[in-house]
């Protein structure tokens, strides 16, 4: 019998717009749906968030689900990064947003440019689906099949760097 290749552990820190270091290690035992875009995915990424975060409310018995919001704002010169923090509280007062300066989920889950990224990682750490594409009722059924296998505690399989 063949062992199948471990999950990739999804060990991602970043800082959020207030400059302070975040990681997906704080939602260990729940289910994290990192929703991130760079600059020009970010509308649908926006929409999808929020769609997300309406659709899991907590479940009896079952992991809490963490829509985090990430930025990816790899273009944006080091100089101009307190400026860039300062725009997105703005822009986002209720809901802070996470920043990827570095290029980190580029990196670790892959990111298409000008849609909405999706990266449900299970309890455990593992990448338990990633998706991209722009804001519509398939790309969230795909996420949703995810976060629902992710909190039954389903075996997770390797997935493609996205999808959709």
């Amino acid at each position: 019998m063949t062992q199948q290749p471990a999950t990739p552990r999804a060990d991602v820190s970043l800082e959020d717009y207030f400059g302070n270091g975040r990681s997906l290690r704080e939602f260990a035992g729940g289910v994290a749906v990192v929703v991130y875009a760079e600059r020009h995915g970010a509308t649908a990424a926006l929409r999808l968030g929020q769609t997300l975060h309406a659709r899991f409310g907590p479940v009896a018995g079952q992991p809490v689900v963490h829509v985090i919001p990430v930025a990816c704002l790899l273009e944006v010169p080091r100089m101009f990064h307190g400026l860039a923090r300062n725009l997105l509280r703005r822009q986002s007062p209720d809901v802070v947003v996470w920043i990827d300066f570095h290029g980190t989920l580029q990196r670790v889950v892959g990111l298409r440019p000008n849609l909405a990224n999706v990266a449900v990682i299970d309890p455990q750490g593992r990448l338990g689906g990633a998706h991209a594409g722009d804001f519509d009722q398939q790309l969230v059924e795909a996420v949703v099949a995810d976060v629902d296998r992710c909190r039954r505690g389903a075996e997770i399989t390797p997935c493609p760097h996205s999808s959709g």
